[in-house]
């Protein structure tokens, strides 16, 4: 093998494994690059999730954080005349969320964004489902306040809204599995 050709198969070799260490890091560490770490919702919380949102024809949902897919997919299952919208700052979990939700069939109802929920408008969505840490609560509370049409529901996996009224709960009170509250502006 000649001298140049070794240098470019090595050259390749490395960039091979940083995209490998770096796809690692952004899973073990996702905080500095991604936003929240990623914990999937545990199938009795999705059934509370969709029991409280009630997804009707005509329903604007946005889930904030979207992961995987799977609440996406859940909520259009239930009705599929319902628009799902799913924010998700990892680029991994986008490119695994559309893989999902078109295996499952529903690319024309649900559209995963690529995207920071704290640039979008929410005026748009008449439901919003999060499953987003206590640090965060005040802040998108503001942010509700701010966007949200009267009669806008919201539905929160474990964690709660520091200033609104929770209209509705159901499920356990654990992290994973936990509890999901309805909120209504």
């Amino acid at each position: 093998m000649r001298s140049r050709e070794r240098s470019d198969m090595i050259t390749w070799l490395l960039i091979i494994l940083l995209i490998i260490l770096a796809f690692l890091f952004s899973i073990i560490f996702p905080f500095p690059l991604f936003g929240a770490p990623f914990d999937f919702s545990r199938d009795e919380a999705i059934r509370n999730i969709v029991k409280l949102t009630a997804p009707k024809n005509g329903d604007k949902i946005a889930e904030l954080g979207s992961g995987d897919g799977r609440v996406c997919i859940a909520l259009a299952r239930k009705n599929p005349k319902t628009k799902i919208y799913g924010f998700e700052i990892n680029p991994i979990l986008v490119v695994l969320s559309k893989i999902n939700v078109n295996k499952a069939g529903f690319e024309k109802q649900i559209k995963i964004k690529w995207k920071n929920f704290w640039f979008a408008d929410f005026g748009k969505f008449n439901k919003i489902v999060m499953f987003q840490f206590d640090n965060v609560m005040s802040r998108i509370e503001k942010k509700f306040d701010k966007e949200l049409k009267k009669d806008s529901l919201i539905i929160s996996h474990h964690w709660k809204l520091p200033h609104w009224k929770i209209v509705r709960s159901l499920g356990k009170e654990h992290i994973s599995y936990g509890k999901v509250h309805l909120y209504k502006r």
